[in-house]
């Protein structure tokens, strides 16, 4: 049987994702035909594509309207098919008190250097940080973190355009706690690396709050004790990954928390944060919805090409 994959991208420059395209199957030196790229700017190209009668099988990413779309599609099809996309993930990181107070530096420093990471474009980006204490020392040292960090450019008008208006958004009913804007750069798209503040009220009733917001923002969340904590998590929709910062003296409260965390997300991170995948025998690149359509697979590493394949028996045949 023949499988051929074929490429589909949106907005992107069609010269430099053709170049890129062609120096990868050259260097795997991949039989001709077996990718196609197929350059499109209408969301009907990608439409027309999964619900073609040859396609077998599709992997999407993307946002979280694109990627349910395409499922309704793939769904009612005459022949469904198998559809894996990786959408929205909002990738919690939980600070909690000891580690907090006993290396505010370095936590605030490197939970900002995620959330600005490739100007925040990664799919593992912390959107939200849970706190159990209002350290005002640690919320200085986080602002010190968001104005030390470059301002990258956002990959292309359309993502830069989206970003803001989200910002926006949030503007209207978020305290904004950090920011670098006025900082000089030279970028078209500039990506403005913010950090707001939520109540926890706020985050359990607000859907709309608790959507990944593409691009270098992120929110923290003051809870006033334990339980905050629990229920902020348990009202959570899922995540690729859950980060959990704790020293000794946080161990039996981190145990609590572990087994919600698991049936939120594909990866728990202990004293780390999420960006910067590696792609392994033991990786896992996949959450419950709306992180992606299957947590069972993986879009990145070794097991990623179960998305592609199906076990067939062959019973009674001779040796």
């Amino acid at each position: 049987e023949q499988h051929i994959y074929i490429i589909e991208h949106y907005q992107l420059d069609q010269l430099k994702f053709q170049n890129t395209y062609q120096v990868h199957v050259d260097l795997e030196q991949l039989h001709g035909g077996v990718f196609q790229l197929l350059h499109g700017r209408s969301h009907r190209v990608t439409q027309k594509l999964v619900d073609h009668p040859e396609i077998k099988s599709v992997a999407f990413t993307g946002s979280l309207t694109g990627g349910s779309a395409l499922a309704k599609i793939t769904a009612s099809r005459q022949k469904p098919i198998p559809f894996h996309a990786e959408m929205g993930s909002l990738n919690p990181v939980i600070g909690l008190p000891h580690i907090v107070k006993n290396d505010q530096v370095k936590f605030a420093f490197d939970y900002i250097d995620a959330v600005n990471l490739f100007a925040g474009q990664m799919c593992t980006k912390p959107g939200v940080l849970f706190l159990l204490d209002s350290n005002e020392s640690f919320l200085r040292h986080l602002r010190e973190a968001v104005k030390s960090q470059q301002i990258f450019s956002m990959l292309n008008k359309s993502v830069y355009e989206n970003y803001e208006s989200s910002i926006q958004s949030m503007k209207l009913s978020l305290p904004l706690l950090a920011t670098n804007e006025g900082k000089e750069h030279k970028n078209a798209h500039p990506a403005y690396c913010r950090i707001f503040k939520l109540e926890v009220k706020q985050f359990i009733n607000s859907r709309k709050l608790r959507a990944e917001a593409f691009g270098p923002s992120s929110m923290v969340v003051y809870c006033q004790n334990e339980n905050e904590l629990m229920e902020c998590l348990k009202n959570m929709d899922g995540s690729l990954t859950g980060s959990i910062h704790a020293e000794k003296a946080d161990l039996t409260l981190a145990a609590k928390i572990i087994p919600i965390v698991e049936s939120l997300v594909g990866r728990i991170i202990w004293n780390g944060f999420p960006p910067g995948v590696i792609p392994g025998i033991a990786t896992h690149h996949g959450g419950p919805w709306p992180a992606s359509t299957d947590s069972r697979y993986t879009s990145i590493g070794i097991q990623g090409y179960k998305r592609f394949v199906r076990p067939i028996c062959k019973q009674g045949f001779p040796d």
